[in-house]
């Protein structure tokens, strides 16, 4: 998963900055943000320590900002915040007891990610509720109906975003194939800096043979 995690990111940026009239590369790279978050799922479910988890994530999150905004969205904060309030969320819902105080929690962080500007936003979240208390049919049906609801909320362009939907049939009707490609591991240090570092490569391509 995190191999394709990272093809699939580094295709979605590829064809932004360099091919941004050819979709293909845009469309692959709709499969990378939902095997990100339910990677994030997976990751605190296992980490023995939270709190190093959150941290390690806002490293990086910190380290790719300025290529991310060079490379990408000037004025947006990249993927790695709308991750680690996702991951905040998580943290928190497991500790509180009231359902009020949990709806408050999750509407409030919702509003967060629009009002500022997160990377992919309400969608985020939500996207990592569904990944987190759902499974099978109902995981797939709700993440159809939030593709929908993206897709009128924010323009024709998330059309694009229905391939994300590749994702969550391979987590809710393969689980034995995501548990056999989850066992090819690589380097913790490939996988944590690739995200600053992939911008960082593409950003130098662009100004070498830009």
């Amino acid at each position: 998963m995190q191999i394709l995690a990272m093809l699939s990111m580094t295709s979605d940026h590829f064809g932004r900055m360099f091919l941004p009239q050819d979709a293909l590369w845009q469309f692959i790279g709709r499969l990378a943000f939902p095997i990100y978050t339910y990677l994030l799922v997976l990751g605190y479910q296992r980490t023995r320590d939270v709190h190093r988890y959150f941290g390690r994530l806002l490293l990086i999150g910190v380290l790719a900002q300025v290529p991310y905004m060079l490379a990408i969205r000037p004025n947006h904060i990249n993927v790695l915040g709308t991750l680690i309030l996702g991951l905040f969320v998580l943290y928190a819902l497991d500790r509180l007891k009231s359902l009020p105080l949990k709806i408050l929690l999750v509407s409030v962080v919702t509003v967060i990610l629009e009002v500022f500007p997160f990377d992919y936003g309400f969608y985020g979240i939500l996207l990592l509720l569904i990944y987190r208390y759902t499974s099978g049919h109902v995981m797939v049906i709700l993440h159809f109906v939030l593709n929908i609801v993206a897709v009128f909320a924010n323009g024709p362009a998330w059309i694009l975003q229905m391939a994300s939907l590749g994702t969550t049939l391979l987590i809710a009707y393969a689980p034995a194939l995501v548990r056999w490609v989850d066992g090819f591991r690589i380097p913790k240090w490939m996988w944590r800096s690739f995200y600053p570092a992939h911008f960082v490569i593409l950003l130098l391509i662009r100004y070498l043979f830009g």
